[in-house]
């Protein structure tokens, strides 16, 4: 990962564009990215996300699915349709899990076991996350 001043980062862009285009922290397949700090629920994590002109990190590649070693919000959920599991680019994943275990889960976060793989909690649970900004 290339470390920036600002509190984002940047991934793959070539070095003399990265302070031009990419105002976040981390930078994979030409997005920039943003580990949060604090936590908080899925809601507010993505009107942070918005808030700085981004949104929930979209997992569409095996380097953005290393970005983080924590429990994370990314931009997954099932707000509108129970079971039907939708990024917030609108694009649809489906798995074993997510799987609304208990029932009220449907918001989703990257796990912090060997695989970093995705779970669904409640929205409601405090997590960090990760906004994704395409330059």
């Amino acid at each position: 990962f290339i470390s920036l001043k600002s509190p984002f980062k940047l991934l793959c862009m070539p070095l003399d564009l990265i302070s031009n285009r990419c105002q976040m922290n981390i930078v994979t397949g030409c997005s920039c990215y943003l580990l949060s700090e604090r936590s908080d629920s899925w809601d507010a994590a993505r009107k942070d996300c918005r808030d700085r002109g981004a949104d929930l990190v979209v997992i569409d590649s095996s380097e953005e699915q290393t970005i983080t070693n924590t429990h994370t919000w990314i931009g997954l959920n099932d707000k509108e349709q129970e079971g039907q599991w939708k990024w917030v680019d609108g694009t649809y994943w489906g798995d074993r899990q997510p799987d609304n275990d208990g029932g009220g889960e449907h918001c989703g976060h990257v796990r912090n076991d060997e695989k970093r793989s995705w779970n669904d909690l409640p929205c409601s649970a405090s997590l960090k996350w990760i906004c994704e900004k395409i330059p």
